[in-house]
């Protein structure tokens, strides 16, 4: 009785994430007041538009495809389940992350599609591939940084107290994430650990369980995703005239380090990335209309449209996939 209320329960929450979201991204497109100056520019160059289109959507897919498998291989030591269902697994996370803080709810839903038995591994294992993506993009960040301190342009002072900025939370995020990891496997490893702790190490010892092949596989999938992603966004501005040059690659990572360490509400993401991406792309081109087109549009095709796409399935993981450790 008690496990038919939560089914009910589940699906309630699914049918309230898809309506909500549905609603967000609705919101944001009938409020963006920048549609005129979008509309303008594309009358005057449609044709390479709807190919540039066409190459986003394909890059969204494959951006979709490296996350899934990345999902797929993240979650070996508990499950083995085919590229399709974790697709879906990951569509359904960024469909709740997208309507809650720091987007917090994207490995909680992720784990929701699993059996009541794994989902607390799954929530963890989820949570480790977020930590590895967003070392990617604090290292990548540093690395632009690092880039531009070394041209003859970097007379920014804003952009060098960015630099110091980013340096020091990425700096406190790895070193944080390091003291944590190492503090839970000796808690795992020790045989003196009490009573409260024991419940807690069988979920985290999970971690222990992934292998170093399935963690290089999965990092390089991260980084595979951070430059389609990041090569999206150049294309964009390439698009509308803002950058002309691979150089300003270094921008995009600066860019995406950014948006990704400002603690924000999931709610407030796009006007966010609009007031980084005005004062980081402001620096090569004072077209500020361009800017912000070209953010809202990347963030339509890679949020929107998989938020859109998620609510059209549901969850199939009784079916499809086969539990291999539950230890």
């Amino acid at each position: 009785m008690n496990d038919q209320k939560n089914q009910i329960s589940i699906r309630l929450a699914r049918l309230i994430i898809s309506v909500v979201s549905l609603a967000y991204v609705v919101y944001r497109i009938i409020n963006f007041q920048k549609w005129e100056d979008f509309f303008q520019h594309l009358s005057d160059n449609s044709s390479i538009f709807y190919l540039l289109l066409i190459i986003q959507f394909l890059m969204l897919a494959l951006n979709m495809s490296f996350e899934g498998a990345k999902w797929k291989y993240l979650l070996t030591p508990i499950r083995i389940q085919n590229i399709k269902i974790s697709l879906i697994q990951v569509l359904k996370g960024l469909q709740l992350g997208v309507i809650t803080p720091a987007r917090i709810g994207e490995p909680l839903a992720r784990a929701l599609m699993l059996p009541q038995g794994s989902r607390v591994k799954a929530f963890l294992l989820s949570a480790a591939g977020s930590i590895l993506q967003n070392i990617v993009l604090g290292i990548g960040g540093i690395g632009g940084l690092v880039y531009l301190a070394s041209t003859s342009d970097f007379n920014s002072t804003l952009l060098s107290a960015l630099k110091e900025q980013i340096i020091f939370y990425v700096g406190i995020f790895i070193a944080t994430m390091l003291i944590i990891l190492v503090m839970l496997f000796k808690i795992i490893s020790s045989q003196k650990s009490k009573h409260y702790f024991k419940k807690a190490a069988q979920h985290i010892v999970v971690l222990q369980q992934l292998t170093t092949k399935n963690i290089i596989i999965v990092t390089g999938f991260t980084i595979l995703r951070y430059m389609v992603y990041t090569s999206q966004l150049w294309l964009m501005l390439w698009f509308f005239g803002i950058s002309t040059h691979p150089s300003d690659f270094n921008l995009i990572f600066i860019y995406f380090a950014t948006i990704t360490f400002i603690p924000a509400i999931a709610m407030a993401d796009i006007g966010i990335r609009g007031s980084v991406a005005l004062f980081l792309f402001g620096m090569i081109s004072v077209n500020y209309e361009a800017i912000m087109v070209s953010v809202f549009i990347l963030w339509v095709i890679n949020v929107g449209t998989p938020v859109i796409l998620a609510s059209f399935f549901k969850s199939q993981e009784k079916r499809s996939s086969l539990p291999i450790n539950q230890t």
